[in-house]
């Protein structure tokens, strides 16, 4: 989406639309698939995540206890003012069913076609039941002026998820745009 000042100011519902804002913040939860591109369904078996609703009605991406969990991707195009001189952030907020698990978040993002993985260091899950907020952060020096397209998959680290679930309750990409001359 493209627009002067005056144009948010005048129209800031119609960013609420997009689930766009003027900070280069994209949520990115609900473009989830599988990492074949499967589309996610509803929770049904411990070897793949779905969508579930707990206990207090929030619906989340539930990944089970399993010892080889399945990863997710999204895919998003990133505005022409994207400044590739700046760091992408890729956040998620997470919770444990319990406080025995504290996996690796494994993640992997590439931009464009062709990309390597560039993708900084993943996150380890470590607030148990607390929903807390995680952060990949990818190198400016791998960030290309925009307009590019970001793919990321996610899962979590095989064998470090035995005993608790993982909640996927929020996905985000974080950009900066490039100073408006």
């Amino acid at each position: 989406i493209s627009a002067t000042k005056g144009q948010i100011d005048i129209e800031p519902a119609t960013l609420g639309t997009y689930n766009i804002s003027v900070d280069g913040d994209i949520d990115v939860l609900a473009n989830l698939t599988l990492e074949d591109g499967t589309a996610l369904t509803k929770y049904a078996a411990a070897t793949a995540p779905g969508w579930a609703q707990i206990s207090d009605k929030e619906r989340v991406l539930k990944w089970a206890a399993h010892a080889t969990p399945v990863g997710v991707a999204f895919g998003v195009s990133l505005p022409a003012d994207l400044d590739g001189g700046a760091d992408v952030l890729v956040k998620v907020a997470v919770a444990m069913t319990g406080a025995t698990d504290t996996p690796v978040l494994e993640m992997e993002a590439y931009f464009d076609k062709g990309d390597t993985d560039c993708a900084g260091a993943d996150p380890e899950i470590t607030g148990g039941a607390t929903l807390t907020w995680y952060t990949m952060t990818i190198d400016k020096a791998n960030v290309p002026d925009g307009p590019a397209h970001l793919t990321v998959v996610m899962k979590p680290k095989d064998g470090e998820l035995g005993t608790d679930d993982l909640h996927l309750y929020a996905a985000r990409v974080q950009f900066t745009r490039k100073n408006a001359a």
